[in-house]
């Protein structure tokens, strides 16, 4: 599937239309396929951002953003810190472990 601003993302299962005569169903599969697909994405996104350091690896930050759609790189970003956060407040540790998670991001 391509985006308006050319982005693409490869299905992670192909869909055969010519399987099922009905448009209303093979358009069914496309949608999963575009969700299931997405969704493979931002797993992906979020395992690839927590291995960088972006202080210190700057460029691998700017290929991770590359490597993936704009719509999943933001919305890895909003997960990542909303993770860094919870563990933060989990572990009780104080302000000191937020101004960390403030300061990586």
């Amino acid at each position: 599937m391509y985006s308006r601003e050319g982005e693409y993302v490869k299905f992670s299962n192909p869909i055969i239309i010519s399987e099922d005569p009905t448009i209303y169903v093979w358009l069914t599969k496309v949608e999963a396929a575009m969700q299931m697909s997405l969704a493979h994405q931002l797993l992906h996104s979020i395992e690839e951002m927590s291995r960088i350091d972006i202080q210190e690896q700057p460029d691998d930050f700017t290929a991770w953003i590359e490597k993936f759609p704009a719509q999943i790189d933001v919305l890895s970003m909003q997960v990542f810190w909303s993770n860094k956060v919870e563990e933060c407040l989990k572990t009780n540790v104080g302000s000191k472990s937020l101004v960390l998670v403030e300061k990586r991001t």
